[in-house]
């Protein structure tokens, strides 16, 4: 036949032909596709054995003239196991990007009476189709939905600690919905993993009690420091409801239960709730699950110097003006009971918290201090007391 002039032996366009489907279907093809084609088994073990094909797995072959990428990887896998397949376990989570690279045993799956072997592969079998919500299509090829990969490490022997950062990943991704999380996991109730990722995903789960994991774990922690006040808990401020709330201190303290949340608007209403909580005059120190857990010493600074802030500015607005006082310098050596509150009253300009510690520390806290600076954790050092 002639094209741009030239003549073309069969050959020749069976070659080029083979090239198109090549290019098509990510740089593999399989051996009933080269039969469709009009290669002969003969000539198939020529274009191996000349290198223009590479035996990927058995029945598939890819284009030796150029790399495989791992698209091309993934595929071959897929076509190599068979219709039904789809991939899952790390390989799913690597499609997912929630982790580097494709590995190099490629965990595939399938509803099949038995088990296929193919070398470089890792096939596991199940005996019921999954719900189709647990499997999606990600550029032609089918995967694990990311809850259902979960269960699927987990069943293969993975820890909380190793899932964690994929479930980290898929948070901050906007991967992970969990509505439909819950499902899937009430759908596999009893199936070997589900305990596993169950607990790992408990705090993201929606509950019928009223407090989260964190709310209480702060609860325990409050009663072993009875020199924090105690708040008052759930109330409603305006159109938004507040975790913890001191009213004399007009200090407000939200525990954010979940490392990351887990969409957008969650986030972009904490924002809104934030500012309107300035807007009207009140403090707000958040705290997440993961400081509240590695960071107990540092919560208790930051929430007893915000409530000595606002103790300070309430006794120095009830005291005689700054002109009838004298500087600051002139109460720090007069009464010594006026030190604390004077002193952080003209800190409350300050907005960095670290900066207000540091002046903090150059008065130092007296035995009159009220109870919850006057606690071990937040006692200031010799080095502080003496760093002006």
């Amino acid at each position: 036949m002639c094209r741009r002039g030239k003549f073309r032996s069969p050959r020749e366009a069976r070659d080029a032909a083979m090239t198109r489907m090549l290019r098509r279907n990510r740089g593999v093809i399989t051996a009933d596709g080269l039969r469709r084609l009009g290669y002969s088994n003969k000539e198939v073990l020529g274009l191996v054995r000349h290198g223009d094909l590479v035996r990927v797995h058995h029945g598939v072959y890819a284009d030796g003239r150029i790399p495989l990428p791992d698209a091309g990887r993934l595929w071959a896998a897929l076509l190599a196991v068979g219709p039904g397949a789809w991939l899952s376990g790390h390989t799913a989570a690597a499609v997912w990007k929630l982790t580097r690279g494709v590995p190099a045993a490629i965990d595939i799956t399938i509803c099949a009476d038995h088990t296929p072997r193919h070398r470089k592969l890792r096939v596991r079998r199940v005996r019921n189709p999954p719900h189709p919500t647990e499997l999606r299509t990600i550029g032609q090829m089918r995967v694990s939905s990311v809850p259902r990969l979960l269960i699927e490490l987990g069943a293969g022997g993975a820890t909380a600690r190793e899932l964690h950062p994929l479930l980290e990943q898929a948070i901050r991704r906007q991967l992970l919905d969990v509505p439909d999380l819950a499902r899937t996991l009430q759908r596999n109730y009893g199936r070997a993993g589900i305990g596993v990722v169950q607990a790992l995903c408990e705090e993201y789960l929606p509950h019928t009690e009223r407090k989260s994991g964190l709310e209480r774990a702060f609860d325990r922690w409050l009663l072993k420091h009875p020199e924090i006040p105690p708040p008052e808990r759930n109330v409603r401020l305006g159109p938004w409801e507040i975790d913890c709330y001191w009213p004399q201190h007009q200090l407000v303290l939200e525990l954010d239960g979940r490392a990351y949340h887990t969409v957008v608007e969650e986030i972009e209403r904490d924002r809104r709730k934030d500012a309107w909580l300035q807007a009207h005059g009140k403090r707000i120190l958040r705290v997440t699950d993961t400081r509240f857990r590695v960071d107990k010493t540092g919560v208790h600074r930051d929430l007893s110097v915000l409530l000595a802030l606002a103790s300070a500015q309430h006794s120095d607005q009830q005291r005689p003006t700054a002109s009838s006082r004298g500087p600051l310098s002139q109460a720090v050596q007069s009464d010594g009971k006026d030190v604390l509150p004077l002193a952080r009253s003209r800190l409350l300009d300050l907005g960095d918290p670290a900066d207000q510690l540091d002046h903090l520390g150059e008065v130092g806290v007296g035995a009159d201090a009220p109870g919850f600076l006057r606690s071990p954790e937040n006692r200031l050092t010799g080095d502080e007391q003496i760093r002006a």
